[in-house]
């Protein structure tokens, strides 16, 4: 096969390959969004202090065929365990491993490498698409693992607005209804803002409504101090790279419904939103995502994803299911494994 996997074990050497990293992402069979150099360099920035560097990278005749973005976060306070992890895991919605055109030699070479490495205890790889080449290949070469299975709904927009209503008829009845009662009572408009435009207005308008709306459950994302900071660094600098994206419901001034959504290879993805709980009884949050889907399918794009999650409103758009899968594997041993497989406790 001709190949060399190389270990980094820091942030800088690893940013030295993002002109290949980029190149290889397009035909890699992965997400290219949460899987580029821009967001996971972000993410580490603002993680990266938590966790040590462990990236691999595959060479052939000299040439980078494959990276894995990965770290290592210590376990434990008196036995000590270290688990493996993709960079990035937690704001990311799909990870993998990057080879060139989808190489099963490429990756066969990554978890051979992974397998005889001693500084893991516990490999643990979270948000993996399904029918993507990093789950089929890991699960040919680890098969004696555990693993979770999650939601992520898509709307297949390919086959073109005429004929996906036909598909769907009650989302655009559904969709004329509530945007109508919502414009008898107030002049509301849809906008769409993009860099270079300023979006950290966008941003404190979104973090706003999205913790009013879930304020005392504690699942608004903004509730995180690190990740309002890496929101913060998403929509400045590396916004136009990730195709970073707002769109809304406005009265004006005032923000009814807001999503922060990127605009990638004729995709848009879903990936935060909220809306000002006042405006509750319109449906606002409902009359978005159908203005979003409408102008998706007015632009020719192929599909809206609404990311992981299996929220019931998700699916009301005829979604399919990509499936997400997170896959566990802890290394047999007579006292770290042990302790690891005790203090980690059942896999969710």
């Amino acid at each position: 096969m001709n190949l060399e996997v190389r270990e980094i074990r820091s942030f800088e050497d690893l940013m030295k390959l993002a002109p290949r990293w980029r190149d290889l992402l397009p035909n890699s069979g992965e997400d290219d969004v949460f899987l580029r150099p821009e967001w996971i360099g972000s993410w580490w920035k603002n993680w990266g202090d938590q966790h040590k560097m462990c990236s691999l990278v595959v060479l052939r005749n000299g040439e980078v065929v494959g990276i894995a973005p990965m770290m290592l976060s210590p376990r434990g306070r008196v036995m000590r365990w270290t688990k493996m992890q993709f960079l990035a895991t937690g704001p990311s919605d799909h990870l993998g491993v990057i080879s060139q055109n989808q190489d099963p030699d490429v990756l066969e070479a990554i978890w051979r490498h992974v397998q005889g490495m001693k500084c893991w205890d516990v490999l643990e790889l979270r948000e993996l698409w399904k029918p993507a080449p990093t789950y089929a290949s890991f699960m040919r070469f680890f098969p004696n693992f555990e693993c979770v299975r999650g939601t992520s709904p898509y709307v297949d927009l390919s086959v073109g607005e005429e004929q996906y209503f036909n598909f769907v008829p009650g989302v655009k009845k559904h969709q004329r209804r509530y945007w109508k009662k919502l414009r008898k009572s107030y002049d509301v408009e849809y906008r769409e803002y993009y860099p270079p435009e300023d979006l950290r207005p966008r941003l404190e308008e979104l973090k706003h409504i999205n913790m009013k709306r879930w304020e005392g459950e504690g699942t608004s994302p903004f509730i995180l101090p690190r990740m309002e900071r890496f929101l913060s660094t998403m929509v400045g600098e590396p916004a136009a790279s990730l195709g970073l994206t707002f769109r809304g419901l406005y009265s004006g001034d005032q923000v009814i419904a807001l999503n922060l959504g990127f605009v990638h290879r004729k995709r848009y993805l879903y990936y935060i939103s909220g809306h000002d709980s006042k405006f509750a009884h319109y449906s606002p949050g409902s009359v978005l995502r159908s203005k979003i889907l409408g102008e998706c399918l007015n632009q020719g794009f192929d599909e809206l994803d609404f990311l992981r999650g299996p929220e019931n409103h998700k699916l009301q758009y005829n979604a399919k299911d990509r499936g997400l899968i997170s896959v566990r594997l802890i290394r047999p041993g007579i006292v770290r494994g042990v302790e690891a497989s005790l203090r980690e406790g059942d896999f969710h």
